[in-house]
């Protein structure tokens, strides 16, 4: 435990038994859920982020960390202002990919823009690797929101508008949730405060560790979702279409 509360007080982390560390952006704080794949291996973190805004206000964020099986950081899905975003990276965690319902473009392996596509107020922006649907994104007069994957069936949904944002993960069972607006008050099932879905373990095999507090057992949630593999074959490319939904980015040597 002595080891544990020393990591904690370098950054906020994700550790589990195994000897993993997974370290989260800096204003990461409880409640924190561990996303894991079939083996047990940590993919993917999830919790809010608070930061400092003009007048010393302390403002809720959600945000989503997905990782490779080598535990590099692959996937992002969080605000980025008054919208939602996703950015997908490589292997060498350089973004490559960035999407909001007004814009998707691609970045190349040194960081210059190699492609973009428009996004369409009430129509869709999708986002394919040959026939994959890796994205889209989505915005109307109520609000906009960004998937991880199909929208049918997405992995994960960042939604923001007027009466707060909300994060889900698995299929809706689990939920992070504005702190200011709770859509979900009213519906009785597990929680950690914002975090809907899922119950404070009284032990665990992962652990979050902040820089003020000790490490606390973190729940855990099953992850299936791969990250975007670019450069398969040559150098990434993309192609902006019109879809029969909407605007399309066709991603080349992506998968």
């Amino acid at each position: 435990m002595k080891l544990l509360l020393a990591v904690a007080a370098v950054a906020p982390a994700l550790l589990d038994s195994r000897g993993g560390r997974f370290e989260l952006e800096a204003h990461a704080l409880w409640p924190v859920a561990a996303l894991i794949d079939a083996t047990g291996a940590v993919r993917g973190a999830l919790h809010v982020s608070e930061e400092i805004v003009r007048g010393g206000q302390w403002l809720g964020f959600p945000r989503l960390d997905v990782f490779d099986s080598s535990g590099r950081r692959r996937i992002i899905v969080r605000r980025d202002g008054p919208l939602p975003m996703l950015v997908f990276l490589d292997a060498q965690e350089r973004p490559r990919l960035r999407l909001d319902p007004g814009r998707a473009q691609l970045l190349d392996a040194g960081g210059k823009p190699a492609a973009y596509a428009e996004g369409r107020r009430s129509q869709p922006l999708t986002i394919l690797a040959g026939d994959r649907v890796v994205a889209v994104a989505e915005q109307d007069g109520e609000g906009a929101s960004v998937a991880l994957g199909p929208a049918g069936e997405p992995s994960a949904v960042l939604e923001v508008s007027e009466s707060g944002w909300k994060l889900t993960v698995g299929g809706g069972r689990l939920a992070l949730v504005d702190p200011l607006h709770q859509p979900d008050a009213g519906v009785r099932r597990p929680a950690i405060g914002p975090l809907q879905g899922l119950a404070e373990p009284e032990k665990s095999r992962y652990h979050f560790a902040g820089p003020d507090d000790p490490p606390r057992p973190t729940p855990v949630l099953p992850w299936v979702s791969a990250p975007l593999d670019f450069d398969a074959g040559g150098p990434t490319t993309a192609l902006a279409d019109r879809g029969e939904q909407g605007p399309v980015l066709h991603l080349q040597n992506a998968r």
